[in-house]
């Protein structure tokens, strides 16, 4: 993949990141959070849930709103990169032996 492409993938990812944040900021200001339980809204999580980048924060701030039930369940997912070994630190920290 090239830069072009990924640039243009991650302004996509941020756009609906903020159309994300919007919504719940207009939720709030009009006190009336149940709106975002929707068809749209519940597709916009589950499509942010998928990016790490967003996955948590959209995770807090539902549940910080009590819309626990829109995050969809838990998936085991693959690490970006490969995890580094445990106790690779070790010859330089003394706590890690």
């Amino acid at each position: 993949m090239n830069i072009e492409n990924k640039i243009l993938e991650y302004a996509i990812n941020n756009h609906d990141y903020l159309l994300f944040l919007d919504e719940v900021e207009h939720a709030i200001a009009v006190e009336n959070i149940s709106s975002l339980k929707t068809h749209h809204i519940s597709e916009l999580v589950k499509l942010l849930m998928n990016h790490d980048d967003a996955s948590e924060n959209v995770r807090l701030l539902l549940e910080s709103l009590n819309l626990k039930s829109l995050v969809p369940p838990d998936q085991k997912r693959l690490p970006k990169e490969p995890l580094l070994e445990p106790n690779l630190a070790s010859p330089w920290c003394e706590g890690m032996k």
